[in-house]
């Protein structure tokens, strides 16, 4: 008896760590972005950045959420855009919702101010996964890297 119970916690660990946020991490690089315009501009003062994301079928668990943060680095510092969070169907708190049987998109629209520091710069996506255990009901946070 205790070995069969210890054998179904094994079980339901292997299974839980197989999907939702470590399956998302190690998967990271099948998310595509496309950046518009591919160089940013300056125009009355403000960059302006589009940003289109496409997640693939079977990525996005359903509990996570994401927070995206497009980050301007320069040599004297960086600057943040605002971020979106996006949230698999069973989250909550997303500004958009991405399903795990088709996957999904979303677009993103916003300037800053501009500063001649940000001449020579690199726009890097900052991502911070989060998902909500369902035994704990505590969140676990991790870095999906910046993207460059």
């Amino acid at each position: 008896m205790k070995n069969s119970k210890i054998f179904y916690v094994v079980a339901l660990a292997i299974i839980l760590s197989g999907c939702g946020l470590s399956n998302m991490v190690s998967k990271y690089e099948t998310v595509s972005y496309t950046v518009s315009p591919p160089i940013l501009q300056t125009h009355e003062g403000k960059v302006t950045l589009t940003l289109d994301a496409s997640f693939p079928e079977k990525y996005f668990a359903k509990n996570v959420t994401i927070d995206f943060t497009p980050v301007l680095v320069y040599a004297n510092g960086e600057k943040a855009f605002k971020t979106i969070t996006i949230q698999g169907e069973e989250a909550e708190g997303g500004e958009k919702t991405i399903f795990y049987t088709t996957g999904g998109t979303f677009s993103y629209q916003d300037a800053v101010k501009y500063n001649k520091d940000m001449m020579n710069s690199t726009l890097e996506l900052r991502a911070i996964a989060k998902e909500k255990s369902k035994l704990t009901k505590e969140y676990q946070e991790k870095s999906l890297g910046p993207v460059k």
